[in-house]
């Protein structure tokens, strides 16, 4: 590895974290708490990832000129509360110009990564306060483009070129100078884009490339990812740092999940140091010149789609209910749907947030039925819980004039099962799990717009 020669290397910290969309207060703390025990082990420098003050997914909250203004508080607050510790600390957020405007009319802001050391915010070798991103993704699930302005657009109002904007930071460690070239996610994925940034941060001197991601899972993306590091490494010939945040993030359509994978390539390609999927871990590696080659996990599409939709479930949980507090109502069965909700709620929160409840009617639920739900629970180490709804169905089907056999008295048993769910699911503060029947979807659906304010029933609100 030909990695800043006749230099001391450097020891560094990939923090790895779970960032908390629209909660900069816990966000920042993290972070702070993070660095100080990092500077104890002796980190020199410790990386966070894109966006991990804010959040990334948040649409249009980035427009609340009162959140921009909580961001630059806790942005500062960070900065300041490292001041007594020799630790370089580099995290992702947003920034803002009120001098200037976005292409909207809005106040201005950035993409950005924040440099400092020892209380001060250090300044690039172009005397900008911060690394700004300089390609913004606008596919998919990013809307970068409608919020942010780009390095891009700045190197273009200013009448220079984006080489002489994007450059290094010269921080100096142990009276040693380094100079990190410090980018933010797209920024790596350029084989699209016209602009190369690591081919120009490393034309500027840099002497390690810095990445810092909110880069979310998709089919076999962690292996695209690496391949795209590998190709650019082979170009630029520098040590390149890639961190990345986990965790789960709601855009307003989808829970996006986090997977992190944050990676160490030395200046061959080669990996050197490889976090695991979904930890929330804060690793710190010596990046030396003859470390040796990490050898990745064998891939398994299997595991990785389960991981990312336990990632997308406890997201949403998390929405819902604060840890402490999560529990789910499963009406269960006997059948495949249902027994298949159990065991996977058994697994994500444990056999004692999971009640499950039989809910039997006459003869349309039979016997061998009825033993299967027993036996899965009993494999689970759950207790099921047994109301019969035969009294309830009745005298709703009576009251209404319904008879036996038609659509209407299906719908009836649906209805009685959902009201004795809705009523456990309120005792127990908790959720219902709908396990796919239409008919009970449908009519959770009708309970979750009744509602006042859509959550205030708590068993009304469905995970489909």
């Amino acid at each position: 590895m030909n990695t800043q020669p006749n230099k001391p290397v450097l020891t560094y910290a990939l923090g790895q974290i779970d960032v908390v969309p629209g909660r900069p207060d816990s966000n920042s703390a993290r972070i702070i708490k993070e660095a100080i025990a990092a500077a104890a082990r002796g980190v020199q420098v410790i990386v966070f990832p894109e966006m991990c003050v804010s959040g990334y997914l948040l649409g249009d909250k980035f427009n609340s000129a009162s959140f921009a203004d909580d961001i630059a508080v806790y942005n500062q607050r960070i900065v300041d509360a490292l001041a007594g510790y020799d630790i370089v600390v580099i995290f992702g957020t947003f920034a803002i110009d009120r001098t200037k405007v976005n292409e909207n009319g809005r106040y201005r802001m950035y993409n950005v990564a924040i440099v400092a050391h020892k209380g001060e915010v250090i300044q690039n070798d172009a005397g900008l306060p911060y690394a700004i991103k300089s390609l913004l993704p606008n596919y998919r699930i990013f809307d970068d483009a409608r919020y942010f302005t780009c390095l891009r657009k700045l190197a273009m109002e200013m009448e220079v070129s984006l080489k002489d904007v994007l450059k290094p930071f010269s921080v100096t460690i142990d009276g040693v100078l380094y100079k990190l070239g410090v980018m933010l996610c797209e920024d790596m994925w350029d084989i699209d884009y016209s602009q190369k940034p690591a081919e120009i941060l490393a034309s500027n001197g840099a002497e390690t490339i810095i990445n810092l991601s909110a880069s979310n899972w998709s089919w076999r993306k962690n292996a695209k990812r690496h391949q795209v590091v590998k190709d650019l490494v082979a170009k630029i010939g520098l040590p390149f740092i890639y961190v990345n945040n986990v965790g789960s993030q709601n855009n307003g359509k989808n829970f996006v999940p986090f997977d992190g994978s944050s990676t160490v390539y030395s200046a061959e390609g080669n990996i050197v140091c490889l976090c695991e999927m979904y930890a929330d871990q804060v690793q710190s590696f010596t990046l030396t010149a003859d470390a040796p080659t990490v050898q990745q996990p064998a891939s398994d599409d299997v595991a990785e789609m389960f991981a990312a939709i336990k990632a997308d479930t406890l997201g949403f949980l998390r929405t819902a209910y604060p840890k402490h507090r999560q529990k789910v109502i499963i009406g269960l069965s006997g059948g495949m749907d249902s027994m298949l909700s159990a065991a996977f709620f058994t697994h994500l929160l444990g056999p004692e947030n999971v009640v499950v409840v039989n809910l039997p009617y006459q003869d349309y639920n039979s016997a061998e039925t009825k033993s299967i739900a027993q036996k899965g629970v009993s494999n689970l180490g759950l207790k099921l819980r047994v109301v019969p709804i035969d009294d309830m169905v009745s005298a709703y089907c009576q009251t209404n004039n319904i008879k036996e056999g038609t659509p209407q008295h299906k719908t009836a048993q649906a209805s009685m099962r959902y009201q004795v769910l809705a009523a456990i699911a309120s005792q127990e503060g908790g959720l219902i799990i709908s396990n796919g029947n239409k008919t009970d979807t449908h009519r959770r659906l009708a309970g979750l717009l009744c509602s006042v304010g859509g959550l205030c029933q708590r068993g009304s609100v469905p995970i489909g």
